[in-house]
């Protein structure tokens, strides 16, 4: 109890000790009241704002706050309130068919063993999930969404425009309408080689055929003896074996070139430094163990 001062009114300076002694008391209580606070008042890191967060049933602190947002044997509850565990609640998510946790709850979402069904909003295990529920990514089957699961198709399955997964190899395999004995032949695109094995194509028909036999033509009337010579596109060499090719463009025995055929004017070329032969008057150019010197024009 605080004692009591009985003062005689007597004068001025009686009054102000009276005052100052009330001054006094005010003072002490409120320190005492201030010291009694602090044990609650927690100061941040910078110590310029108090903190009163943390403790047992006050509010959990923020993260800029400071990390953990409760003080130690304390968990934060669904409430946003710091608690001991006996008093904290069971948790209503991350268990079989319950809710998936938020993020600000917990990491991660489900419980062990089980995974998140995005369509229920469900915790489910892994096997259900994939098997039972998830209804796609099978054929003909819608294609999965990117949330219930990658790739969005099952293996050997693609998705077509209109969102479905399908096989497409059996689906749109061309039937061969080319490449077959007189069908067209197949073009790059559709395959190579572009006919079948043992036909070839005939260009000039636009068709593949069997491969025709070489035939020697009999009938062909060049290349004999004192016969035309062959044309470069009927067969090489122009004439026959043992038969050379005249100025005149005949077939004959090599010892009747002069005999038979006499030309106007003896061939001045071929021998040492001399021009070249043109083609239409014997082949080679120049003489045995001569070359034919290009810039020179002349058999050295």
């Amino acid at each position: 109890m605080l004692p009591i001062l009985i003062y005689e009114s007597q004068g001025e300076d009686k009054m102000f000790n009276i005052h100052h002694h009330i001054g006094k008391l005010l003072l002490i209580f409120l320190i005492m009241g201030l010291s009694g606070c602090a044990e609650n008042v927690r100061t941040s890191d910078t110590g310029s704002k108090p903190i009163v967060c943390g403790g047992a049933f006050q509010k959990a602190c923020q993260s800029w706050e400071r990390i953990p947002s409760c003080d130690a044997g304390l968990i934060e509850n669904s409430n946003g309130y710091c608690v001991t565990q006996s008093n904290s609640k069971p948790s209503s998510c991350g268990g079989y068919l319950k809710r998936p946790c938020k993020v600000w709850e917990r990491v991660p979402s489900c419980n062990k063993g089980l995974v998140e069904n995005f369509a229920k909003g469900q915790c489910v295990a892994k096997k259900v999930a994939q098997a039972k529920i998830l209804n796609c990514g099978g054929h003909f089957q819608r294609a999965c969404k990117v949330w219930e699961r990658i790739p969005s198709c099952n293996k050997g399955l693609t998705e077509n425009l209109a969102g479905l997964c399908i096989n497409f190899k059996k689906l749109y395999k061309p039937k061969p309408i080319c490449g077959k004995n007189f069908q067209r032949p197949c073009k790059v695109w559709e395959r190579v080689p572009s006919c079948n094995a043992g036909l070839v194509e005939n260009f000039a028909k636009g068709r593949c055929e069997k491969k025709a036999k070489k035939r020697i033509n009999k009938y062909v009337s060049c290349g004999g003896v004192n016969q035309r010579a062959c044309k470069l596109w009927e067969r090489i060499p122009s004439c026959n074996a043992g038969l050379v090719e005249t100025t005149r463009g005949r077939c004959v025995f090599k010892s009747q070139t002069r005999s038979i055929f006499k030309p106007k004017k003896v061939l001045n070329c071929g021998a040492k430094n001399q021009r070249p032969c043109k083609v239409f008057e014997r082949i080679p150019s120049c003489n045995k163990g001569l070359r034919e010197h290009f810039i020179k024009r002349r058999c050295i």
